[in-house]
This record gives structure tokens, sequence and C-alpha cells, in this order.
């Protein structure tokens, strides 16, 4: 049963919207509806971010059939990394140089690769399933340790790998097919995309793209690039937990958790495990094909997670459109537009 619903302010650009319902809420059982289709196709935005003509990348030459470049990334603490998909939009293989190498990563045989000694590896994902590493190292560094280079993939066998190996050349990054992202924007840096207020100090959310990913930043705090899948209208980038003093006693405090939206959605809930729910609206000042979400909500941990029960796209209509359920999980697509809840 719906309660009235009480505006508790506008601040920051952010529209909160508590609902008095004491109850959960209530969740649309997908399987016995059809599919509701998501909107059209997002286009590809300007990047907002070039490439460094000084900044080398070790690269492979050579890929799998069906493998193509997906996006590369670099940071503090990781290196520089290259991601590939497969056909169906899945990682497949990553290679990392200057990365920090992994002290439980064993060499379960040594591979020479063009006259270079590698360590080969693998780890059992699952029952039917395992990772396969091949990795050298280059030196160690006063910041970070040892480093190397390391290759990965959950898909490609042994001989494909060292293939791959073999293959690698060096680069200047003006010759990758998009810019490199960065793991997290500097201060001050980036385009200012949402704005909310979380324990009365105003936070922003900044962006860079490289036309198809975004790397995504609060107050510092980043990750690995994100990017508005297909089947998507909505999906979680990241998440930072409340100043750990405010929460010593178990007061309540407030976390932040951001991402991406299709222009489809209108409001955002963010359902609370106490049944609470807080309603956010998309922004982007700047002109995105993409909006964005930041919202502040409840909790009364470190980990700052622990209330979140889900994230709703809901249409302007109030029809519910995608529903993340759970700290972690992904995204599924409702499978029927659902009643708005009643005001």
């Amino acid at each position: 049963m719906a309660a009235a619903v009480l505006v508790v302010g506008l601040v920051g650009g952010l529209v909160w919207i508590v609902s008095g319902r004491t109850e959960p809420p209530a969740v649309t059982n997908p399987s016995a509806l059809p599919q509701r289709q998501p909107g059209p196709t997002l286009p590809l935005n300007e990047p907002t971010l070039a490439a460094d003509p000084d900044q080398d990348w070790l690269t492979p030459t050579w890929l799998p059939d069906g493998l193509s470049f997906d996006y590369a990334m670099y940071g503090f603490g990781l290196g520089q990394s290259l991601s590939y998909v497969d056909s169906d939009g899945q990682e497949s293989l990553v290679v990392r140089s200057d990365t920090p190498m992994v002290q439980s990563l064993r060499a379960d045989e040594t591979v020479e690769v063009n006259g270079v000694d590698w360590s080969y590896s693998t780890t059992e994902t699952d029952e039917s399933s395992e990772s396969h590493y091949l990795f050298r190292m280059l030196g160690t560094t006063s910041e970070v340790g040892p480093v190397g280079v390391l290759i990965s993939s959950d898909t490609l066998g042994r001989d494909a790998i060292v293939e791959v190996a073999g293959s690698l050349d060096t680069v200047p990054a003006t010759e990758l097919p998009r810019p490199p992202l960065p793991v997290s924007l500097e201060p001050n840096s980036g385009t200012v995309v949402a704005e909310a207020t979380a324990d009365g100090v105003p936070k922003r959310l900044a962006v860079d793209t490289d036309g198809r990913y975004f790397a995504m930043s609060v107050g510092g705090a980043g990750g690995s690039p994100v990017v508005l899948r297909p089947m998507e209208f909505i999906n979680w980038a990241g998440a930072q937990g409340p100043n750990p003093n405010l929460v010593l006693t178990g007061n309540e405090a407030e976390s932040l958790i951001w991402g991406l939206l299709h222009p489809d959605v209108a409001t955002v809930d963010v359902e609370l495990t106490d049944g609470r729910i807080i309603t956010t609206i998309p922004q982007d000042d700047y002109g995105f094909a993409e909006n964005f979400y930041l919202a502040a909500f409840p909790t009364r941990t470190e980990g700052g997670l622990e209330l979140l029960a889900a994230l709703v796209a809901r249409d302007a209509d109030g029809n519910e459109l995608q529903r993340t359920s759970g700290p972690g999980s992904g995204p599924s697509v409702a499978s029927e537009p659902t009643p708005p809840i009643d005001p």
C-alpha cells in the first residue's frame, strides 16, 4: 500500500523523495511477462581527452579471430591495461604492462617467446572453466614494488596467449583506436555532470570519455571505465562510503552511488532494505548522449552499502525500465513496465 510522498528538498541539483512505506517494495516476477525492449542504441560522444603522443603502449599486433579493441586504461597501481572483447562484447583478453605483479601468481611452466622467458599459469574459475596467465617481470619500483607484463584470458587457451605475447610491439598512444582513460581523475579535472550533497558536504561527479567509455570520479574515487550496454537503462559505476567518524557509534550517515543512465530514464529510485525509497533525477549539463545520476542514501556502517536493496530506473510515466538488486549485483532488464508508485 502506497503512502503519501514527502518532498524533502532540492540540494545541489539532487531531488530527494522519501516514501513513507514501511514494507519492502514489491518486485514484479519477470518470468511471467514478455520482455520489455530498451530504447535505441545511443550514438558515440566526442572524446573529452586526447592521447599523449609521448606515452608508449605495449600492444598486440595479432589477435585471435573475433576479438577487437574495447578500451585502454592507465593509472597509479595499475600501469597500462588494454581490454579486448569477443563478438558478443564480452571481455576475452587483457594485456597489462608496467603493472604491479600479484605475488600469488605461480609459474606452472616457463615458455620462451621470441627468446625471452615468460611464466605461464592457470587458475580454475569454476568446475568447467579456468583463467590463463602469461607474465614476465620487468623490474621493481619504489612506489608499487615488482612490475611486469601480464596477459590474461578466461576464454583463450595457452597457445593463443603465447601468440599474443609474441606479437607485442610498442606503439604511441596516438595509434590506439581510442584515447586511454585514467583510472581516476585528478582533482578539478574532467567534466562535472552531476552534483549532490552527502552529510552536508557538496559532492560532484566528474567524467572524461574516450567517445564510448567513461572514466568517473567523485572526489578522487574512481574505478574501471564504464559504458551503457545496448540492453541497459542504468548501470552502477561506483560508490563511496561515509566519513568513518560519522558512524563510529552507529549513527546514520550518507553514502554516495553513481552511474550512467539511458535518456529514456526520468527518475531513479534508491530502494532501501527498511522500505524507504529515495528518488533522484538524471543530470547532464554537458550534452553527452547518456545522462548520469549521483545519489546520497543512508548508512550506519563504514562500508556504506548495507541498506541498499535496489536501484530502479523509471520512465516519465513511472514505469519500471530496469532494476539492479543488492550491493554489487548486475543489472537485469525489467520484463514489463510496472505501475508507478501512487502519490
